[in-house]
């Protein structure tokens, strides 16, 4: 599964420029500032209370890239396969391998069920705990 915005290749160069541009970005705000709950932005969590699925998801990918994965992993665990991901995607970006592009939409369907999880467990601590 290939989404149209990646088929041309000056795209593809610019989504990962964008990536590394954002993850520079991340890697030297001061720790403070992400670690904050008070600076979220999350509608969700303002308006039902409650985290959503991608709630931790910045603190997490924070974490990650200055290599504490236990606390990255206790944000949100989805950062293990969106690295997985970002590598898969990388190496057919390289190589141009069909079998890539299957493992590439299997691990978007591993990551939509593990919000879906992340969301039912989330509801259930909220209303029932």
């Amino acid at each position: 599964m290939q989404f149209k915005l990646f088929k041309n290749k000056s795209n593809r160069i610019i989504t990962i420029i964008v990536i590394l541009i954002t993850t520079s970005v991340l890697f030297f705000l001061h720790e403070n500032y992400i670690m904050n709950e008070a600076n979220s932005i999350c509608l969700h969590k303002k308006i039902l209370g409650f985290d959503c699925p991608l709630c931790g998801l910045t603190r997490s990918v924070y974490m990650f890239i200055h290599l504490d994965f236990k606390q990255a992993i206790e944000f949100n665990f989805v950062i293990i396969p969106l690295f997985v991901l970002l590598l898969i995607e990388i190496i057919s970006f390289i190589l141009k391998n069909k079998y890539l592009d299957v493992a590439k939409k299997y691990m978007f369907y591993l990551i939509i069920s593990a919000f879906i999880i992340i969301y039912i467990f989330r509801i259930y601590i909220h209303f029932f705990k």
